[in-house]
This record gives C-alpha cells, structure tokens and sequence, in this order.
C-alpha cells in the first residue's frame, strides 16, 4: 500500500538550485523513463500506481537485435540511447541502458581493443567531465578530437591535449581533427596566395598549415574526414567533398596508427616472454655441455673472472653516474621553471583580484555563487587561471617523465655492449686452455641476451611507476591553489549580507587574493619529480646488480666444471645435455611455432565486439 500527501507533492520541477540538485535529477529521470505524462499529477494512490505501472517492464531486461544495415543500426543505438523529442511524453529507455554492446566484422576492433567515445569535457557538466576524467584514468591511448575550424584556437580541447600529454607518454596520444571536408577553397586560395587549385588542394594546404602550428606539441596529429571516407568506401551515397581517396581523409592514417601501437605493445609483451624461455632453455644447454677432463685450476678461472669483473663494474656506475646527472640537470630545469612560474602567477594575482573584484561586471548572484564555491562557478575558474603560469612552466620539462625509461634503456644497451667486452677479455685469459676458451665464447652472446632480458624487465617496472607519477599533477597543483584562495576569500564569503553586500564583497576580494600565497602552489610536481629520481636510482642499482648476477651465473661452471672429475659426475652431466637437447629440438620444431601463432591469433583474432 501507498501512503502519501498528494498535496505535497510539488506540481512543477524542482528549481535550478544547487540545493535541490538531487531532487531534480531523480524528477528528470523519472520523467524520461516515464514520460512527461506520468508527470502531471496524481489525485490518487491509484492514480499514482498507474503512472508508473511500467516498472517492471522495462527494468533488468536484456534485449538482441540483429541488422544487415548500417543505417538501422544507428536508428537501433539512437533508440536506445539517445533522448527522443518525439517520445518524451511516453518514456525512454535511454537513462535504463547501461551499455549496448555491439559484434560486427570490423577490422579495428581485431586486436580486442575497446574504444569509448567519451562525452564533451570542459563545460559546466558535472557528469560528463566525470565520466571523462573517469575513462581518462583507464585508458591506454587517448584520441582528443577538436573540428578543424577551432583545432589551434579550442580552449577546452588543448587544455585536454595538454593534460593528456603531460598524464601519458606522448606516444599514447593522437589529436584528431575533424570534419576537414568543411573546407572554404576560396577564403584560402586567397590567404594564401593560390592562384589556382581544385578544393582538395585547399583542403591539404589548410591541413598543412594546422599541422604546423600545433607542431610544438610534439604529438601526432591527423586531419580526417568521416563523411569524405563513408563516401570512398561506398557507405554514403554521394561525391566526395574535399578528399576523393580512402588515404587522403586520413582516416585508415589514424586507424593504423591506434591499432599498431596497442598490438605492437601486446606482441612485444608475449614475444620478450617467449625469447626469455628460448634464452634460459639454450642457456642451460649449453652450460652442459660435455668437456673433456681438462688439466685447469677451478678457483684459477673463478680469480681470473673476478679480477676482470672489478674491472667491468666501475664502467657501469660510471655511466648510471652519468645517466643520472643528465636527469638531475632536467629536474634542475623543472624547479627552476616552477619558481618563474610561481614569481609569475603571484604577479598576476592583483589583476585577477580586481577582475574578480571591483571590476566584476555581472550579475550580482553569480559572483556571489563564484566567490562561495573558491573561485569555481559556471565556467570561471580562479585557482586554474592563477595555476597556470606555473602548470605551463613545469609543462616545458614535464619530459622527464618521457627521458627515463629511454635512460633506463640506455643503461641497457650499454650494458650488453660491456658484457660483450667483458667475454672477449674473459676468453683471451684462457688461451691457454683452448677447450674452455671456445666454451666461454659460446656462451658470451647467451649471457648478453640474458643481461638483455633481465634488465628489460627491469625497466617494464618503472614505466608503470612514472605512468602512476605523472598522471594529475596539474589538478593538485590548482586544487593547492585554490585551498590557499579559499582562505583569503573567507571574509568576502561570510561576512556580506544585505543591503551594500555586493560592493563590499567586491571590494574584499579585490584587497583579498594578492595576498595568497603561492610558494607552495608547486610543492606536489617538485616532489613527484625528486620520488622519480629516487626510484631512477635504485632501479640503476638493481639493473647493475642483475647484470653482475647474469655474468656469474652464466660462467660459474666454467670452475664449477673443473671439479666435476669423477665419472659419474660426467655421465650425469652428459644425461642432462642430452635431455635439454631434446628439449630444444622439441620447442624450436613445435612448441615455438605454435606458441607465436597464438599470439597472432590473440592480437589479430576475430574479436570484433566494443
């Protein structure tokens, strides 16, 4: 049974106040499912249970379609997830939906990648920056989209191109710009100086020119045409606008490069794990092999191999030595670039006070709302302007965070390249044992290889480090900010009512903001960046020690061997080689082969679902 005051409840929606924020979204969405119909009113329990009779309908309820065509496809999704002027006063199923699901033959979604076609960010949507800032965080390769007439001047899009370049390595982001086809032959033959030319020649200068000017963001940009590419490939009906080839809308461009670097990272992934079994099983293969009962000392060779060793191990810390001081110049860099920023942002702090302040010419209860909620309201924000000379410094050597784990496999490169030095050397102090000589220089490259592998691991460790490092440094800068602002702004906030209020409270914020403090404001970046250095460090340490550790154990029974004299030991170590021979036959002739077309199949497989 349903008990309720009808006269209490309100005949119209819940206002558009911040109070009553929750009881207009849950009106809305009542209203959507139901229908504005459902909504008028109820003289009775009766009337009211009918209203929403449909509940049990349409909730937690699975549905399949199948379709042949792209065009009823889209009407399938609109249905489903759009709003519908036309059914608004019966219900929807859009706020019902949680996801649609949908499997196709597409060539794309191949390697099992899952696209999200996120809403519009930077507005005053709550939900949808959101849910933006929420996919942001989960993924892998970001795709920013901005249309080619605002691609160099959208505030919004290169505020989210920057974020994601600094929160991502510069190869997991592409800024895609679209609607190219829009082209206006005449405006840019004449700016221009093109005497002559057809409108795809207009439309390839105008994105040569886009090109160029967003060249300083060091990212990879692709001007596109969907319409133009449905158009090539038989989709839509109708000429192509501007491009006339599949190629020239950029859209397989864009397509290929997405595709390739999510497959290129999976297939590097499974093969490093693969060519590290093929390296252990070779190595103890041949570090069995059968020798003759030669007349040498083990601890002999055991001294010989450590005198060269102190000898490889001062090269090494030398180059992490130097490796290091080269970050520390950049770190340098950053703190210095915070300091003119900070110097900057505290110089701009008078003309936002009176902007803000005295000669603020809005409506009196926004600028109420703005100063009541820290400088945030309705698309203006104070902490994200005063932050942004220091976000915008920090910025030009945020590529620390991009440096390091090519540092990183530097120290790995030039480690191998060592190592290869180290056996040549270890092999000459045995010359005068040939048998053993040739043994090491079998099994120098396996030892190179396994320094290879070990420290490859090693520095897979520290991408997911920085990558955790790096990300939303600039929010906490302009979230220090605004605590700072938030103080200062306590008197304009609490102590203004009534008549005179408004020029009062203009007049506090103007005496208030230029005495924040922003010394503080970069405190966050500087001490990611010092963690960073720090774990640079140890990982520099832990990749000398794997190294060490390779060499020794790649060679230890070059000593060991020497006092393996009985027969037994030997017809034991012959037992062994023939095993792992066997085994080494079976893997490179069937297992490796199989193994690798897995893998294949797992990144080109027939997964077509998003």
């Amino acid at each position: 049974d349903i008990e309720m005051d009808f006269d209490s409840i309100p005949p119209s929606k819940p206002p558009n106040d911040e109070d009553a924020a929750r009881a207009r979204h849950a009106y809305d969405w009542f209203e959507a499912v139901f229908g504005t119909q459902a909504m008028i009113g109820w003289p009775s329990a009766d009337a009211f249970k009918q209203a929403f009779n449909k509940t049990p309908q349409k909730l937690n309820v699975e549905r399949q379609h199948s379709t042949e065509n792209q065009g009823n496809l889209c009407s399938l999704l609109k249905m489903w997830l759009t709003h519908d002027t036309s059914l608004a006063k019966e219900g929807q199923y859009y706020p019902l939906v949680s996801k649609a699901k949908v499997s196709g033959p597409w060539s794309v979604l191949a390697p099992n990648l899952v696209f999200v076609d996120l809403p519009g960010t930077g507005d005053d949507n709550a939900v949808r920056n959101d849910i933006a800032q929420r996919e942001f965080k989960r993924a892998d390769f970001v795709c920013v989209c901005a249309r080619v007439d605002r691609a160099v001047t959208d505030k919004a899009s290169l505020q989210w191109l920057d974020k994601s370049l600094r929160d991502m390595p510069s190869d997991n982001v592409a800024y895609v710009v679209t609607k190219c086809d829009d082209v206006s032959a005449d405006e840019i033959r004449r700016d221009h100086g093109m005497r002559r030319g057809s409108c795809s020649k207009a439309a390839e200068k105008r994105n040569e020119l886009i090109k160029k000017q967003l060249s300083a963001k060091s990212v990879q940009v692709f001007t596109v045409s969907s319409r133009d590419y449905a158009r090539c490939i038989g989709l839509e009906d109708g000429v192509p606008a501007a491009f006339l080839t599949e190629e020239a809308t950029q859209i397989p461009a864009v397509r290929k490069h997405i595709v390739d670097s999510m497959k290129s990272r999976k297939i590097k992934a499974q093969q490093e794990l693969l060519e590290t079994f093929e390296w252990q099983l070779r190595t103890m293969q041949a570090q069995t092999q059968p020798l003759q009962v030669a007349q040498y000392n083990g601890p002999q060779i055991y001294t010989l191999f450590e005198e060269l060793l102190r000898d490889f191990t001062p090269r090494l810390k030398g180059h992490a030595q130097k490796l290091h001081d080269e970050l520390q110049s950049k770190s340098n860099d950053l703190k210095n670039a915070a300091k003119t920023g900070i110097q900057e942002s505290q110089s701009r702090l008078g003309s936002k006070a009176h902007h803000y302040g005295v000669g603020y010419h809005g409506h009196w209860a926004r600028h109420k709302a703005l100063i009541v909620r820290d400088g945030q309201w309705a698309g203006m924000d104070i902490p994200q302007e005063v932050s942004e000379p220091v976000v915008s410094g920090i910025d030009q050597h945020w590529d620390v965070f991009n440096i390091m784990p090519k540092k990183a496999a530097n120290f790995r490169t030039f480690s191998q390249k060592e190592a290869r030095h180290f056996v040549e050397a270890f092999a000459g102090r045995l010359a005068p044992w040939p048998e053993l000589c040739e043994h090491v220089r079998q099994l120098g490259p396996l030892a190179v290889q396994g320094i290879g592998h070990r420290l490859t691991a090693v520095v897979g460790n520290l991408d997911a480090f920085l990558l955790e490092k790096r990300a939303g440094y600039a929010e906490e800068v302009q979230a220090e900010v605004k605590r700072e602002l938030s103080t200062h702004l306590y008197d304009a906030k609490h102590n203004y009512s009534g008549t005179g209020s408004v020029k009062r409270r203009k007049q506090s914020v103007t005496d208030s903001i230029p005495r924040v403090d922003l010394r503080h404001s970069a405190a966050s970046p500087q001490q990611r960046v010092a963690d960073a250095m720090e774990h640079f460090q140890l990982l520099l340490e832990e990749m000398m020690n794997k190294t060490g550790e390779v060499m020794r154990s790649s060679f230890a029974e070059c000593w060991h061997a020497a006092e393996e004299r009985s027969e037994e030991a030997m017809r034991q170590r012959e037992a062994l080689h023939a095993v792992l021979s066997q085994d080494a036959q079976v893997f490179h002739s069937g297992m490796k082969p199989a193994m690798q077309a897995v893998s294949t199949s797992d990144v080109f497989g027939n997964a077509s679902t998003s």
